[in-house]
């Protein structure tokens, strides 16, 4: 990433992300924890454009890909 680009950056993008949701809240503590938890579920239930798998499903197959693999591996030896 160039140093001086930091759109280029995937937090940058992320945060973009949190900033607008902050200033569409109505400012309260309330109204700004619900804006980032209606920000958060829509960015995780959108797919991505190369995989079409949302970061929830990715997450999810992550993990069951984890948990089959020490289901696989020999704990006697």
């Amino acid at each position: 990433i160039p140093p001086y680009h930091p759109q280029g950056n995937p937090a940058e993008c992320a945060m973009k992300t949190v900033g607008k949701a902050i200033k569409l809240s109505d400012q309260t503590p309330r109204g700004m924890e619900q804006a980032l938890e209606l920000a958060l579920a829509d960015y995780r239930d959108t797919p991505h454009v190369i995989t079409g798998l949302t970061p929830n499903a990715a997450t999810k197959l992550n993990l069951q890909a984890q948990i089959d693999k020490l289901k696989e591996t020999d704990w006697d030896s």
